[in-house]
């Protein structure tokens, strides 16, 4: 008899925890359900609020700001300043044949006296035709400054004047290259050009404008070297 009611409480405790273990894991289960729920929710909450602050951050980036504005518009304003300052320069220039930069040399001065050794350096000149007037500037703006001045000064470079003058390639006056040599009734000068065609339309022009007065053109074939 004791034996048999030893097997039954044996049996009834074992129910009991088995019960009771799975009530527990049931809790264990229900417990983690709900904080991955909260944790999936928290989780797209916060990705939706990431996707909304990229898309602020892309449209700021896409809307200017007022400093650009002001940035923007003062680009725009400098480049109209530069675009009046060119053409007011193209006007000044409008009445020459051709103008540019060129490397001058001077070669001898009036009956043949032989020019000093600073003369005879080569300089970087702007040079500016027009008529028979050859004009050597420091530089573009120097020759605005000079030709925009109503006045006439001492510090106003003297043109070469080139009516009925000599122009050709220089062969043997420098070993540099694209050079052209114009010779008048009272000096002589090289000028190197940046390159060969920029070299023979200043023989061209020259060549044209030494002969504007002449009324037979070939008159110019004979003067020319």
């Amino acid at each position: 008899m004791y034996p048999c009611c030893h097997d039954t409480a044996l049996h009834t405790v074992v129910v009991y925890i088995f019960r009771s273990q799975e009530s527990l894991r049931n809790a264990i289960l229900e417990s983690d359900a709900s904080t991955k729920q909260e944790r999936s929710k928290s989780c797209d909450e916060g990705l939706d609020n990431y996707r909304e602050e990229g898309r602020g951050r892309s449209n700021s980036k896409h809307m200017p700001g007022l400093r650009g504005l002001r940035k923007a518009l003062d680009g725009h304003k400098s480049s109209d300043d530069s675009g009046s300052r060119r053409d007011s320069s193209s006007d000044i220039f409008s009445d020459s044949s051709k103008e540019g930069w060129l490397n001058f040399r001077q070669l001898n001065t009036e009956k043949s006296k032989r020019v000093s050794g600073g003369s005879r350096s080569w300089k970087q000149m702007y040079a500016v035709l027009r008529g028979h007037a050859l004009t050597l500037y420091k530089d573009k703006k120097d020759g605005v400054s000079h030709a925009s001045s109503h006045s006439q000064s001492d510090d106003d470079p003297q043109p070469i004047s080139i009516k009925a003058c000599l122009i050709d390639i220089s062969y043997s006056d420098t070993k540099r290259k694209n050079v052209l040599r114009l010779t008048t009734s009272h000096c002589g000068y090289l000028f190197q050009a940046e390159g060969r065609d920029d070299m023979l339309s200043w023989i061209r022009v020259i060549q044209e404008n030494s002969n504007l007065d002449d009324e037979v053109g070939s008159s110019g074939k004979d003067a020319t070297l």
